[in-house]
């Protein structure tokens, strides 16, 4: 799920303050400045103990099925607040200069008790419809992924029809190039064996990364082809990439964009670097390109799968499990993306 933007977070959090202060101050007949700053402080503390038991302990814990860690974290998280209530209420009572209506309520159990489980019923309330409301928008995009599967592989079938006629006129070119001419037929196998991937290889959700590794080797080698001395494409694929697997094409429009905003130097070297890597259970890809400020590059900008549609796809097939860095230097282009895979 996608957090809640700044400035909204920030109203909805000063709403859930202002609605508990003025529900206490309604239920506790709070006139005074005293009474009522009582009730204000209150009310914070239990804002305190929702949002840090939320976002810390049900996000940690609770939707991680850690329900042993989460208890006793919470109810400690509870008393904590509990006991500064008793304080701050008590020390307010002798500023205003009254009496606490409850003499040495230290000492009264049953006083400690209702207070506490005041908040601890407050703040599970609280809790538990933000569960429910995550539940519910957590169904909502799961219904709205699977349509998207729907449509895609509807979309996928009907574009077949014409790569298919390709890939067969393909295999007839290849047997009528003259046979001396190595580098043409070499290169058109390559084209052939990329479109037999995304045609045959392409319809699951993840594929072996060895695959994918072998259709960003053709496509660097046939990219390079069109390319003369100056450029440069360095292709660094760790020992330890293999034996998982991974979102087929995910990692191509990357590369396809460090290909076509790679910079035009005539008197100086222009370079791609591609780096994969995967360490506990971490998969590692960078891209680094030249640029020039010739160049306008838009990562945003999206043709065919589109770089923007790949950070859907990362949203849909990788929640809360990628991170993805985009830097634009003034003479250089990277991007990083970091997948949390098992293997």
């Amino acid at each position: 799920m996608q957090p809640t933007p700044h400035p909204l977070r920030w109203l909805t959090i000063a709403a859930l303050w202002l609605g508990l202060t003025g529900f206490f101050i309604l239920v506790n007949s709070a006139y005074t400045k005293y009474q009522v700053a009582i009730q204000a402080v209150n009310a914070t503390l239990f804002t305190i103990g929702y949002l840090f038991s939320y976002r810390y302990l049900v996000r940690t814990y609770l939707y991680n099925s850690a329900f042993l860690k989460f208890v006793p974290l919470y109810l400690l998280t509870i008393g904590v607040l509990s006991f500064a209530s008793l304080v701050t209420v008590y020390k307010i009572y002798i500023l205003e200069g009254n009496k606490f209506y409850v003499e040495n309520y230290w000492k009264e159990p049953v006083f400690i008790t209702s207070n506490y489980l005041l908040m601890l019923m407050t703040t599970t309330t609280l809790i538990s419809f933000r569960v429910l409301k995550d539940k519910r928008d957590t169904q909502a995009l799961l219904e709205s992924a699977e349509k998207e599967k729907i449509s895609t592989e509807l979309n996928f079938l009907n574009a077949q029809i014409n790569p298919h006629f390709l890939f067969n006129s393909l295999n007839n070119i290849l047997f009528q190039i003259d046979k001396s001419n190595d580098t043409a037929r070499e290169t058109l196998l390559k084209f052939s064996e990329m479109l037999r991937y995304q045609l045959y290889d392409c319809s699951s959700d993840f594929i072996a990364i060895e695959k994918e590794l072998r259709y960003l080797r053709n496509y660097v080698e046939i990219q390079m082809l069109r390319k003369s001395e100056k450029y440069n494409c360095r292709l660094h694929i760790s020992d330890s990439v293999r034996n998982f697997q991974l979102a087929p094409l995910l990692l191509i429009p990357f590369i396809e964009n460090a290909f076509k905003h790679i910079s035009h130097h005539r008197n100086a070297e222009n370079n791609i670097t591609v780096d994969l890597d995967y360490k506990d259970e971490q998969f590692e890809f960078s891209v680094y390109n030249d640029s020039d400020n010739t160049i306008v590059q838009d990562f945003n900008e999206s043709k065919g799968i589109g770089l923007t549609n790949v950070k859907r796809r990362l949203d849909l097939l990788y929640p809360d499990r990628y991170r993805l860095d985009i830097l634009r230097e003034e003479q250089k282009f990277s991007v990083h993306l970091k997948i949390k895979v098992s293997p």
